[in-house]
């Protein structure tokens, strides 16, 4: 067992869209408490790599909820821009000590995210020189408009993610759709520490602020994004509509 992965469970109380999020209930069980359930499935069925996790917030509430399940957390209270600055400080405060080989953000909205993509995301990544690891998904062209849906320009042959954007893209000149492709962007992260430093160091770039989209700046500043395909119907939740989705995706599990 060589490699040390951290994972990191971002977990905000302020969401705009749903404030209170990690703490709604699901199946009874607040959505925290899934995520880390499904984390910590993760790293016990993980053998190759040694894999620590734990939960970051802002909120007392959400720490002794999580704390008390008997799963890791840390508190970083300090008001930063976006999720990736909140896991650098969360990284160099409680955990550079320790040498980690790659940081994988996961965020604490993602009840069903699957082993066997974080497993894949970790061997890929690792076994390659891109900066940032990530996860596409293949969607259909109506899915793809909606500007919701982050688009990735991703080589299938390669890996490699060259941008990403809420428009549809790319653009079918020739209106062949019977071959036109559409991956999704699957909001999980790994980032080597070195470039998890120097994303959350810079400032924020122009094509970051015309898509509001935090990856544009690794991109901007020359890091390199590689991503994987998956196929797993995960549904981050980001309303309380999303909730009954996720709701409905477990009884049929089950």
């Amino acid at each position: 067992m060589g490699d040390r992965v951290l994972i990191l469970i971002p977990a905000r109380y302020g969401s705009q869209r749903f404030p209170g999020k990690p703490l709604a209930l699901l199946k009874g069980l607040p959505l925290i408490l899934h995520v880390t359930k499904r984390v910590r499935e993760i790293s016990n069925n993980i053998t190759d790599y040694k894999i620590d996790f734990a939960v970051v917030t802002d909120n007392q509430e959400i720490f002794n909820v999580v704390d008390k399940d008997g799963s890791p957390v840390v508190m970083v209270e300090d008001e930063t821009e976006s999720g990736t600055d909140r896991i650098k400080l969360a990284y160099e405060r409680h955990f550079e000590s320790k040498d980690y080989d790659l940081i994988i953000n996961i965020q604490g909205d993602e009840p069903l995210i699957e082993s066997n993509d974080i497993l894949d995301l970790i061997k890929f990544h690792l076994g390659s020189n891109y900066d940032l690891g990530t996860m596409v998904k293949e969607m259909d062209k109506e899915q793809a408009k909606s500007p919701n849906q982050v688009k990735a320009i991703w080589s299938e042959s390669t890996g490699q993610c060259l941008y990403f954007s809420r428009s549809l893209i790319p653009y079918d000149r020739d209106s062949k759709t019977e071959t036109q492709k559409y991956f999704g962007h699957i909001g999980v992260y790994s980032y080597r520490p070195g470039a998890l430093k120097k994303m959350a160091e810079c400032s924020k770039t122009f094509y970051e602020q015309r898509e509001s989209l935090e990856q544009l700046r690794a991109l901007e500043n020359g890091l390199l994004i590689g991503a994987i395909k998956i196929t797993s119907k995960l549904i981050g939740v980001d309303t309380p509509e999303d909730l009954k989705r996720v709701e409905e995706v477990m009884n049929e599990a089950n």
